[in-house]
């Protein structure tokens, strides 16, 4: 029997490079399921902006066979599982703090 996915809780870093004008981030990623267990993942830094580290960490999230989107958006998703989701990203942070 599969687990129950209770909440995914997504916090995200960003970095500007001021030299090149771009914007990259890194995201620590915890799936808490009904039973109270926790798994965790690190999603990598890698370019995007503004709420992409949400987007590409439910893109880990699939590719680890925690979810299958079915090609929904991530809080369609959630809402549609009653799942929690919770986010946040700390802005303006060093490179090599992502």
């Amino acid at each position: 029997m599969k687990k129950e996915i209770f909440a995914i809780v997504i916090h995200g870093k960003k970095w500007f490079d001021k030299v090149n004008g771009n914007t990259y981030h890194s995201s620590n990623i915890k799936v808490i399921y009904n039973d109270k267990s926790v798994k965790e993942f690190y999603n990598p830094f890698q370019y995007g902006y503004d709420d992409h580290y949400i987007y590409t960490s439910f893109q880990l999230l699939e590719k680890e066979k925690i979810l299958n989107l079915n090609n929904k958006i991530h809080w369609r998703y959630c809402r549609d599982n009653n799942i929690v989701l919770s986010y946040s990203c700390a802005e303006n942070c060093r490179k090599k703090d992502l």
